[in-house]
C-alpha cells in the first residue's frame, strides 16, 4: 500500500472502488528486479549469434544472450491495457557497412526511381522506409511466454527478437527490380536502369548489428532505451567481404 494507491496481482476484470480510494487497474504481471528498462538490458550480456538460413542469399540473427529476466507479453506484443502496442519497440541503427554501402545504394537512394515506381510489397508505415523494425518476436519465446513458462532455456537465454532485416532488404530489391524490368526492358530508359536490371541481391556482411531496444510508454512518450549488438559471424571471402 502507497498512501492511498494499492497493486495487487489481480485479473483485469478485478477493479475495485471505494470511496477512501482510487479506481486501480490491475492485471497479472511479471515484476522486475529491476528499476528501470536500461538496468534490465544493461544486465544482460550477449553471447552467440545463431543464424537462420531465409533463402539462398538471405539469413536472419537470433541473438544469445547470458541468463536474462524474461520479457511479458505486454512487453512483447502488447495488450489492451497498452493500446495493443508491444511496450518494447525494438530499431535497428543503420550504420553498418552492409546498409551504407551495399543495401542503400541499391535500395533506396534513388527512390523513387521513376513515377510510379515503389514498393508494392509492404505497408512502410508498418517498418518503415527503410525497414529499421523489422526485428519481429520469435513464435517460440512468444508461445513459452502466453504459457507462462518462463524457466525454459530459450526464454532465458536469447533475446526475443529476431534480426529479420535482410529478409524486407531482399524483398524490396526484387520488388524494384522486378517493376524496372518489366517496364523498361527494351527500351531506350533501359540503359538508364542497367545497374538495377543486371544487379544482384548482396549477402549480409560478416560483423556486429546494433539495436535500440527502446520502451515505450501506452501515450507514446519514451522511456529508458539501450543499445544490444547482434552478430553475423559468417564470412564469405570469395565474394570480396571483410
Amino acid at each position: 500500500m502507497v498512501g492511498d494507491l494499492s497493486v495487487k496481482k489481480l485479473q483485469a476484470h478485478d477493479v475495485k472502488r471505494t470511496d477512501i480510494g482510487k479506481v486501480v487497474l490491475t492485471y497479472s504481471f511479471q515484476s522486475s528486479q529491476y528499476n528501470t528498462f536500461q538496468e534490465k538490458m544493461r544486465s544482460i550480456k550477449t553471447d552467440n549469434t545463431i543464424w537462420r538460413k531465409v533463402s539462398s542469399d538471405v539469413i536472419s540473427l537470433q541473438q544469445r544472450v547470458s541468463q536474462a529476466e524474461p520479457f511479458d507479453l505486454h512487453d512483447l506484443v502488447g495488450s489492451k491495457y497498452t493500446d495493443g502496442k508491444p511496450l518494447v519497440q525494438p530499431a535497428a541503427i543503420l550504420h553498418d557497412d552492409y546498409f551504407t554501402r551495399d543495401i542503400h545504394p541499391i535500395n533506396y537512394k534513388n527512390y523513387p526511381l521513376a513515377d510510379n515506381i515503389g514498393f508494392t510489397n509492404r505497408d512502410t508505415s508498418m517498418l518503415g522506409f527503410v525497414p529499421s523494425k523489422a526485428m519481429h518476436v520469435m513464435n517460440t519465446y512468444l508461445s513459452l511466454i502466453e504459457q507462462d513458462n518462463v524457466h525454459d532455456a530459450l526464454v532465458k537465454f536469447n533475446l526475443p527478437h529476431i534480426y529479420d532485416l535482410p529478409r524486407v532488404y531482399k524483398a524490396d530489391f526484387s520488388d524494384l527490380q522486378n517493376q524496372v524490368v518489366n517496364r523498361f526492358l527494351g527500351k531506350v530508359e533501359q540503359s538508364n536502369y542497367l545497374w538495377l536490371m543486371n544487379g544482384y541481391y548482396p549477402f549480409m556482411r560478416h560483423g556486429h548489428y546494433k539495436v535500440n531496444y527502446q520502451y515505450v510508454l501506452p501515450n507514446g512518450a519514451k522511456g529508458t532505451s539501450y543499445v544490444m549488438s547482434y552478430f553475423n559471424p559468417i564470412k564469405l571471402e570469395r565474394l570480396g567481404y571483410d
